[in-house]
C-alpha cells in the first residue's frame, strides 16, 4: 500500500464522541485541509468569532450512526446562541484532534 493510500484510508475512518449532555453520540470523518480552509475563509468573510467557526465545522461534519447529517447550516446561529460553550469547545477539540476522546470524557 502506498503512502497516499494509507493517508486516504486513514481519512475514511469515522470517529465518534458520546455527548451525554446532549443525549447522543456524534460521528465524523477527520477534518481535511480543504474543509478547514473553507470554514476559515467563510469565518473571515462573515467576521465570525472563533467559536462560531468551530460551530460551523461541527455542523458540517457531525453525523448520526447511520451517516445522516445531524445539523443543517441554518442551525449555526441557534447553536451559537443556545449551546454550552464548553461543550462546543470539547466537541470541536475532539473533532480537530486537539484533545482525545478520553480527555473529552474527563472534561
Amino acid at each position: 500500500m502506498s503512502a497516499l493510500e494509507k493517508i486516504y484510508e486513514h481519512y475514511g475512518k469515522r470517529r465518534e464522541l458520546a455527548v451525554p449532555e446532549w443525549g447522543f453520540t456524534l460521528y465524523w470523518k477527520p477534518i481535511n485541509a480543504l474543509e478547514q480552509a473553507e470554514v476559515t475563509a467563510m469565518g473571515k468573510e462573515l467576521k465570525d468569532t472563533n467559536l462560531k467557526s468551530m460551530i460551523r465545522m461541527i455542523v458540517r461534519k457531525a453525523e448520526d450512526q447511520a451517516g445522516a447529517k445531524l445539523f443543517q447550516p441554518e442551525d449555526v446561529d441557534g447553536l451559537y446562541k443556545q449551546a454550552d460553550y464548553m461543550l462546543i469547545n470539547r466537541v470541536y477539540g475532539t473533532m480537530a484532534n486537539l484533545i482525545t476522546p478520553d480527555d473529552a470524557v474527563k472534561n
